[in-house]
């Protein structure tokens, strides 16, 4: 059972959901995994906000690349299930 993403507190635990969105097989669970892992990513983008300096900026750019892939493994399964 997976804990809620508003209940993690490690800004490392974004990373963690994102990979099991990734691998998830389970086509009951991909949805959920991918909700998950995009609401943990919005957390630490809004905790990294204001931050300066080149590791934020690393950390926002990685972020918005994790979005834009769990937004293709979404977009992929949805046309999957329309063809």
């Amino acid at each position: 059972m997976s804990t809620p993403p508003s209940q993690h507190t490690n800004s490392g635990d974004w990373r963690c959901l994102f990979k099991t969105a990734l691998l998830e097989a389970d086509s009951r669970l991909i949805e959920k995994r991918i909700s998950e892992a995009e609401q943990a990513i919005v957390t630490r983008s809004i905790e990294i906000f204001r931050q300066t300096g080149l590791d934020a900026a690393i950390e926002r750019d990685v972020l918005d690349d994790a979005m834009y892939i769990l937004r293709a493994r979404r977009s992929a399964l949805e046309n999957k299930t329309a063809a």
